[in-house]
């Protein structure tokens, strides 16, 4: 854990290895290389190559997950390095197994990699992705033929005490109507980002298709203002567990002894909060990287006394910028006598990096709910 905070402190980039060419020689190497590789970065050992063909003179920079965003400095980009012609570099030093999101800066303004065929659509744009060979599969993600897919439902709800309506998705395992009694439930933050970007029912499908976890309903709840209602907020509490709950349950068969929290970042700072402040309502919760700096989540725990019922996973990534308080609320919490544990991957701040991990931290919380019931 130690070499891990160390790492977010500052990333030494990695010279090109030119093997002695220069000037055209060089360049026709480059652009080789990298149509040779289908595009960028190329990978060499433990180190992404990323290279970068300015136009008309403007100098590329470059932010990512290894320089934590450069979170809090200006200028936000760290300027690449000239090679030859218009060709820039950096090179970026990484574990075995590391996923990387970045963007490449030009003239102030930021977007994708033009040369990496991988991206993902995040919450401010579309994002190159890194990945080093052995970044483990995870085949949980993608629909597989022959398995039943759930159904999703999707309201408006309108919250008298919050006075304001937030979008819910509800998903159903395939055969609901054929399934006896109450199913256990997930409650899962930033709801709209997880049933389509996270393909969490994707990942339900194939946990219950493979007998991995028992048919459950998963509820996605949107935020209206995150930033106000994700930072420990009492009506956001209030609102989910005397309104939202109570009306979900009208229709879907909810097993309230079996419910499960989960969410990321600022998402996963309202699951931290809300598992703790009411261990009696959740058998689990799983905390991707919770954000919390600007928060006083970390004195509110202090004062708490822990409780062992939910069983508490907090996963987070080397390369996360929020990684720092992820250790701080994770030995607060085992210090307290709260059950709960604590995964470390070479991965940044990202649903997309997150989500191909949920199906391990959520079947002991969902197996042991089960064995308790029998």
């Amino acid at each position: 854990m130690m070499l891990s905070l160390l790492l977010l402190l500052a990333i030494e980039p990695v010279p090109y290895p030119t093997q002695g060419l220069t000037g055209d020689a060089l360049v026709t190497h480059i652009e080789q290389r990298i149509k040779d590789q289908g595009g960028t970065p190329i990978i060499e050992g433990t180190v992404f190559h990323m290279f970068y063909r300015a136009e008309d003179g403007r100098e590329p920079k470059i932010l990512g997950d290894f320089d934590r965003w450069r979170r809090g400095r200006k200028p936000a980009g760290t300027p690449m390095t000239h090679l030859a012609g218009n060709w820039y570099h950096f090179g970026v030093p990484a574990q075995p197994k590391a996923r990387l999101e970045y963007l490449i800066e030009v003239d102030g303004k930021h977007g994708p990699d033009p040369r990496n065929p991988r991206k993902v659509a995040s919450f401010s744009g579309d994002t190159s992705v890194a990945q080093m060979p052995d970044y483990p599969d995870h085949p949980e993600l993608e629909r597989r033929p022959g398995v039943p897919a759930g159904k999703l439902e999707s309201f408006s709800f309108k919250s008298n005490l919050r006075r304001n309506e937030r979008q819910v998705h509800v998903y159903t395992p395939a055969g609901y109507g054929e399934h006896r009694g109450k199913l256990p439930t997930l409650y899962i933050a930033d709801g709209s980002a997880y049933a389509k970007r996270g393909k969490v029912p994707t990942i339900l499908d194939n946990l219950i298709a493979d007998q991995k976890i028992p048919p459950v309903i998963a509820v996605f709840v949107d935020p209206v203002d995150r930033w106000l209602e994700y930072r420990m907020f009492t009506l956001f509490r209030l609102m989910l567990l005397e309104e939202l709950m109570p009306h979900l349950k009208q229709k879907w068969r909810i097993d309230s002894d079996r419910q499960v929290l989960i969410g990321g970042s600022r998402g996963g700072l309202s699951t931290l909060d809300l598992v703790t402040i009411h261990p009696d309502k959740f058998i689990g919760a799983i905390a991707f990287a919770p954000a919390g700096t600007e928060t006083d989540f970390g004195t509110q725990l202090r004062r708490m006394e822990g409780d062992p019922r939910p069983q508490i996973h907090i996963l987070t990534g080397s390369y996360d910028f929020w990684l720092p308080n992820s250790v701080d609320y994770y030995g607060v919490m085992k210090e307290k006598g709260y059950r709960v544990h604590f995964r470390e991957e070479p991965i940044g701040h990202s649903i997309y990096s997150w989500h191909g991990y949920l199906d391990e931290l959520l079947i002991p919380i969902l197996a042991k709910a089960t064995r308790q019931q029998r």
